[in-house]
């Protein structure tokens, strides 16, 4: 785990750095100043070697922590530092005449710096050491005790320690600004990690753009859906603005994902959907909510402009496939509540009256007449229960737990356990797959489809008039992330008035059947991501499943 730099130790390495800068500088100037004044009329009046010996010792005391703050930094070396470098300057304002001397003030920078550096006790030792150094260098050495240059010793040094004081407020209190500013900086860039990587695992695209349409941003699912980047110009097909003219010109039966239950399903086949071509279908107006279709992926773009940003603005782009799962769940789990109390209610007084007319056929005085009547009574009963048991079957079904299919292994087992279903020995099944094809499914809810559509196309083959019923599985890719997989089957086909109507409940063309075996095979396939569709199979039907491809 990486921390980032504390700025209360930046400054304070960068106010050691430009101070030791400083004080080469100063210790230079003095010396350059001594040797222009020939007279020592400026400087060194009183100890004209004295002031060349240490002024000489200051500039390579000051080069020597001007290059040791270059390499390192040390609160310790600096602090050391500023007690020798106040006794040089108290030494050259005593060998140029005392506080009386031009560059008497000298002596309350050091003050300064040191308990910006070393607050506390420390820093007030070095107001302290320039006291005792003006007392020594001023009185003792001097042997002067007059009043007036007493007074201005005291006051001098009174004056450093208000200064320490002052500095050592100041300094607590802007450690306590730099630390409030750090901790807020670091909640930001904490909220800011969380944030974007919110935004990166969004299952929508987000995609934000300039005036100019030039992608600023984009999270990962955009740039796996469309291969976006920073900088690169949105494409026509998702700009809200651009009208882009439909291509598809499919005679498929496309099924629509619906999230309402009383939604009739799109089964025009002049405009059903087809993933082996690219369309696009949206509206005019550049704000709002458009449904396009974009490389076989039904999508909703939603731009959104952001206030005050110049013409930036947000496009969210939503897989409407995943929100039919979605609104497929939720509404499963609610169909269950209600089918599973219908249920009982219905079951109870039906299981009654498929046993009383088991019982009365059972009786020595009914007719053959009376008889055939309780057996349509019991055959009847029967296809109520089998109708309660698909209801039950649909409303209870789990939800999808998607994994990682390898579809050729997974058609050579369903292939098996077919044949273990249906054990006649006058029909075939076929299947072709890439063996290197993996899909996104549930295998129950896709063994329950595969098995709902072959038992149906056999049913129908069987009818008609050829040697041998026939079923083929094929798989193929469609584009970078879909399977296409066809169920084949060489029977009589769709009459094409049923077709608008396939994929409804309820709606069937056997005087036995439930007809809820198609419109469980939709919703399962929405519940997986998936999405369901007839072509007419020439000779025969042909279902085909959209599936996301695994990658």
């Amino acid at each position: 785990m990486t921390h980032s730099p504390n700025p209360l130790a930046h400054s304070g390495v960068r106010l050691l750095r430009l101070y030791s800068y400083y004080a080469l500088l100063l210790a230079l100037s003095l010396i350059v100043i001594d040797g222009l004044d020939k007279d020592d009329l400026l400087l060194g009046g009183r100890a004209p070697e004295t002031f060349l010996v240490v002024s000489s010792v200051y500039v390579f005391a000051a080069a020597f922590f001007a290059a040791l703050t270059s390499r390192t930094t040390s609160n310790q070396a600096a602090t050391a530092f500023l007690f020798v470098e106040t006794a040089l300057i108290m030494t050259l304002i005593y060998a140029s005449g005392g506080l009386e001397a031009a560059f008497g003030a000298l002596l309350l920078i050091p003050v300064v710096v040191g308990n910006l550096l070393a607050p506390g006790i420390l820093g007030y030792s070095i107001a302290a050491w320039i006291s005792i150094g003006l007392i020594y260098s001023e009185h003792v050495i001097t042997d002067d005790y007059s009043l007036s240059d007493t007074a201005n010793t005291g006051v001098y040094g009174a004056m450093a320690f208000i200064l320490a004081w002052l500095t050592q407020l100041l300094s607590h209190r802007v450690k306590d600004a730099l630390s409030l500013a750090s901790d807020n900086a670091r909640d930001v860039r904490r909220l800011q990690r969380l944030s974007q990587q919110a935004v990166m695992s969004l299952p929508d695209g987000l995609v934000a753009c300039d005036q100019n349409h030039e992608v600023l941003f984009c999270n990962r699912t955009a740039q796996e859906w469309f291969s976006l980047s920073s900088g690169m110009p949105l494409p026509d097909s998702l700009r809200t603005d651009v009208n882009v003219e439909s291509t598809n010109e499919s005679k498929t039966t496309g099924i629509e994902a619906s999230a309402n239950l009383n939604t009739a399903p799109n089964t025009d086949p002049n405009n059903s959907p087809n993933p082996d071509t690219h369309s696009e279908h949206h509206g005019h107006h550049p704000e709002g909510r458009q449904h396009r279709d974009i490389a076989g992926r039904k999508l909703t773009l939603n731009r959104m402009a952001m206030p005050g940003a110049e013409g930036d603005y947000l496009l969210l782009i939503e897989d409407e496939a995943r929100i039919s799962a979605e609104a497929q769940q939720i509404k499963l789990a609610s169909l269950g509540r209600l089918t599973a109390s219908i249920a009982h209610e219905i079951r109870n007084p039906l299981s009654a009256l498929q046993q009383a007319a088991q019982l009365l056929n059972e009786a020595d005085y009914l007719t053959d007449g009376d008889r055939h009547l309780t057996e349509v009574i019991e055959h009847h009963s029967q296809r109520i229960n089998r109708t309660i048991v698909d209801i039950l079957k649909l409303s209870r079904g789990k939800q999808a737990k998607s994994v990682r299919l390898n579809l050729q292994a997974y058609l050579t087992e369903f292939t098996r356990q077919f044949h273990q279903l249906d054990s006649g020995q006058d029909y075939q099944v076929m299947w072709h797959c890439d063996p290197q094809i993996h899909v996104r499914f549930d295998p129950d809810h896709l063994t329950q489809v595969l098995t709902n559509l072959c038992v149906n196309g056999l049913r129908y083959a069987r009818k008609a008039p050829h040697d041998r019923p026939m079923i083929v599985l094929e798989a193929r890719r469609v584009g970078n992330d879909q399977v296409l997989l066809e169920v084949r089957d060489n029977g009589l086909g769709v009459a094409p008035n049923h077709l608008p109507h396939l994929f409804e409940p309820f709606n069937t063309t056997e005087h036995d059947g439930t007809g809820l075996g198609l419109y469980l095979c939709r919703e399962l396939c929405q519940a997986n991501l998936a999405y369901i569709d007839y072509r007419d199979g020439d000779p025969g039907a042909c279902f085909r499943l959209t599936m996301q491809r695994f990658q």
